[in-house]
């Protein structure tokens, strides 16, 4: 699945990975694992449409057109890597996260991607690949983390560790199951800025089964992000439905009488040269 997306905070999906484990409270009411389960009996009606297996069978995509999809939108744009997985799962191999890296970096270098996982601790090894692949991180890419609760904020530590100083590092709390912020405001402004983050969006959660969410825990994460400096998206506020009055999304996501939908600009890799290097010499002839 890849194409246009209705999250309020990108534009395309591009999910090379189908399927996933949980590994913490807010993947109780996983969006993706019911969209799985459709998507598996369409393909048991329709024929096979690449989700013939369990949503607990971790599949990286290996065809080629479905790791080019980038390449074919030609305008840049915003690009959430895996919405229906987590690229950083552990089952996800190195040599096919890089081979992502590349079509974002030399292929498709004109969008920026978003990447989220609750997989935090393995930022470090792909940073690390990045690093020695190019030399530095590239600023199109934006790598993320998911936290939905106080015991997952250590998900910022490891956070603070990819890229260089150029890199925009997002933090997604959605869905959102309590204050972030039990030491106070200032407090989790310290912890956003020691993990450089750049943007921060924040969200409760929606559908038949959605958990509660406090107004009061979203003006702490704004307020946290205005200490800090880091760009504050609030996606909706929650509740139980999908549209967007019953989310309280879009329109509806107001906080203290304002919407807040800052997001970092857009920033193209020029290959060859992103690494703040000149190019290098072309060989000589003969």
């Amino acid at each position: 699945m890849a194409g246009d997306s209705s999250i309020e905070w990108t534009e395309k999906v591009w999910n090379i990975v189908k399927g996933c484990t949980k590994v913490s409270a807010g993947c109780k009411h996983c969006y993706a694992e019911k969209m799985h389960a459709r998507l598996n009996a369409m393909n048991e009606t329709t024929g096979n449409n690449g989700y013939d297996k369990p949503f607990s069978v971790v599949v990286e995509r290996t065809d080629a057109k479905g790791m080019m999809t980038p390449t074919t939108w030609r305008a840049p744009r915003r690009i959430f890597v895996n919405s229906m997985a987590d690229l950083l799962h552990r089952e996800v191999s190195t040599a096919f996260i890089m081979r992502a890296f590349e079509v974002m970096v030399e292929h498709a270098p004109q969008h920026q991607y978003q990447i989220l996982t609750k997989r935090a601790p393995r930022w470090a090894e792909i940073s690390g690949e990045v690093m020695a692949r190019w030399g530095r991180w590239p600023v199109n890419v934006l790598p993320g983390v998911s936290i939905e609760s106080t015991r997952h904020l250590d998900r910022l530590e490891a956070l603070a560790s990819v890229g260089d100083e150029r890199t925009v590092r997002m933090v997604s709390a959605e869905p959102l199951l309590e204050s972030l912020a039990p030491d106070g405001v200032q407090a989790l402004a310290q912890r956003l800025k020691a993990a450089r983050t750049g943007w921060l969006i924040g969200g409760g959660e929606s559908g038949a089964d959605a958990r509660p969410c406090d107004a009061a825990w979203l003006a702490e994460l704004r307020d946290a992000c205005e200490l800090a400096g880091v760009l504050f998206f609030l996606k909706q506020l929650g509740g139980k439905g999908s549209t967007e009055a019953l989310k309280r999304g879009g329109e509806y996501a107001v906080l203290d009488g304002q919407r807040y939908t800052a997001m970092p600009p857009m920033h193209r890799v020029e290959v060859g040269l992103f690494s703040g290097l000149p190019p290098a010499a072309p060989k000589a002839q003969g």
